[in-house]
């Protein structure tokens, strides 16, 4: 029997990011060019970012 989990699209999304983000730590990336990067959408990871940004698993600064 495995012990398989399902995970939620949220959930997979932020774990997909963090681990993009980790490969560079000191570097600065919008959501929009991580999005660019997983290929899904701007609007959604930046949802993930903010709540990734209040558990202070990232530091985001507002964009211009």
């Amino acid at each position: 029997m495995t012990n398989a989990f399902k995970l939620t699209e949220r959930c997979s999304l932020a774990l997909q990011s963090m681990s993009f983000l980790a490969k560079e730590v000191e570097a600065v990336h919008t959501a929009h060019e991580v999005a660019t990067q997983l290929g899904v959408s701007a609007n959604h990871l930046s949802k993930v970012f903010h709540r990734l940004s209040r558990a202070n698993l990232i530091s985001s600064v507002r964009g211009s």
